[in-house]
């Protein structure tokens, strides 16, 4: 494995995974400027090591980690393999709602990816608005939208 290129220097090694130390995505995905443009660190790191990619295909983490550039927890595969792979080790955002017990669905209330509300501030919420607090004002107490103050206020939330 080659490992003279200046790519390597910005990358952090450890007894586990190799993390990218440069500029990363709002998905923590390592992203460097590599033949005029930018792409992401761990592709880099595939290239450098294995060789050129073919058009469409995708290159997966062994280890789940955005920022790991190490070749060997790196794999290439389609993008259904990509998904699988998502699937897989329940990074899936409940986009698969297969059966109540499924992993996804049990990203639900305060355990959802996105969750702004823990359990209590729901109860907190369902009061005020049982105290007769307007959508709007409650809204603003909690920093969401006013919609979704309307949903959890009508025992909607997921």
């Amino acid at each position: 494995m080659k490992q003279t290129n200046p790519f390597w220097s910005r990358v952090q090694r450890t007894a586990t995974c190799w993390f990218w130390s440069g500029y990363c995505d709002r998905d923590g995905y390592g992203r460097v400027r590599f033949r005029g443009r930018m792409v992401g660190a761990h592709r880099v790191a595939w290239i450098l090591t294995y060789g050129d990619i073919a058009i469409g295909m995708h290159i997966l983490h062994r280890c789940d980690t955005p920022r790991c550039c190490r070749p060997d927890h790196l794999f290439i595969g389609t993008n259904a393999d990509n998904v699988s792979d998502r699937h897989a080790k329940g990074r899936s955002k409940n986009l698969f709602r297969s059966s109540p017990d499924h992993h996804a669905r049990l990203r639900s209330g305060q355990n959802h990816w996105a969750a702004k509300l823990t359990d209590y501030d729901v109860i907190k919420l369902r009061a005020m608005r049982a105290n007769g607090a307007k959508l709007i004002d409650i809204a603003a107490c909690f920093n969401i939208n006013h919609g979704t103050a309307s949903r959890i206020s009508r025992g909607i939330w997921r």
